[in-house]
């Protein structure tokens, strides 16, 4: 059974690590969400299920939250997935082009409520590069794609190097929504599972041991498409994905969710209506406790 692999107990989940020091409280008075009032996404790569599951700190870490056990990717390769996720559709993309979508998209409905958001990117040189780096790469980057994110300099600012998220943290100016892509060799597309579960330890843990940073915030931890695929219309793209928070039932929810069903909690969270794409007959997570 799944939950034996993974060594997981449902009577016996260990709770987040208690507040270590080195950090100072993030800001007050954010807008409340229905559930969460801040939500981080971290994104990783072309992994399977069972290869991540296999891992012994992906295996750890899921004991600690909630592990979706029916999570898939929505199209082969990588950037249909990251479009997916903000735009609620990736259209015809069928490879990972530097394509760029003209219609409403994530970061219109936030700010039409005022809700704050990044996108945190290692190796991002910045001023709205919208090519590619040894490190990083615009296909992984899915706000750069938005064509009234690219056009726009207030927009566009707020897509920033990795580096600045401690920074926000440190001085209490996260926003609602952080959007974190690792590098092309942190996120194991260019190298393995093992390599990103070493890079997510040091980058993660001290952030959910950190009460500040986990008051009233939901981590997802996920990967864009699973590693092994035939075509684009892949019906086995499952891929490991994590919830953590103080507003999250701890266990496994086997309800099939997608990148779509991301995308509509996020929405849901903050009231902000739909993008009238796939999000439109998404569901979103199961197992979020209102007001925590």
């Amino acid at each position: 059974m799944l939950s034996e692999q993974l060594g997981i107990s449902l009577l016996a989940l260990s709770p987040l690590v208690p507040w270590v020091s080195g950090f100072t409280p993030v800001e007050a008075n954010q807008p409340v969400g229905k559930w969460f009032n801040r939500i981080m996404i971290v994104m990783l790569e072309n992994t399977d299920f069972d290869v991540t599951a296999r891992n012994q700190y992906f295996a750890d870490l899921a004991k600690r939250g909630l592990l979706l056990t029916n999570f898939y990717g929505v199209t082969h390769p990588s950037k249909g997935n990251y479009i997916a996720q903000i735009y609620g559709s990736f259209e015809d993309l069928d490879d990972d082009s530097p394509r760029t979508f003209p219609g409403n998209n994530l970061v219109d409905l936030l700010e039409a409520k005022n809700i704050s958001w990044k996108s945190y990117q290692e190796d991002y040189p910045g001023h709205c590069f919208a090519g590619n780096t040894d490190l990083y790469f615009e296909k992984h980057n899915p706000f750069i794609a938005m064509e009234n994110v690219r056009n726009q300099t207030e927009r566009c600012a707020k897509i920033v190097n990795a580096s600045q998220l401690d920074k926000d943290i440190r001085v209490g100016t996260l926003p609602n929504l952080i959007y974190f892509t690792p590098n092309i060799l942190n996120d194991a597309h260019d190298t393995d599972i093992s390599f990103a579960a070493n890079w997510l330890r040091k980058f993660i843990e001290p952030k959910i041991s950190n009460v500040n940073f986990m008051q009233g915030m939901l981590v997802v931890i996920t990967f864009d498409e699973r590693g092994s695929f035939d075509s684009m219309n892949d019906p086995d793209n499952k891929v490991f994905t994590i919830l953590l928070g103080s507003g999250i039932k701890q266990g496994l929810d086997s309800t099939r969710y997608d990148h779509y069903s991301l995308l509509r909690t996020v929405e849901d969270n903050w009231s902000l209506g739909t993008l009238l794409r796939n999000d439109t007959k998404a569901y979103p997570f199961k197992r979020l406790i209102p007001g925590k």
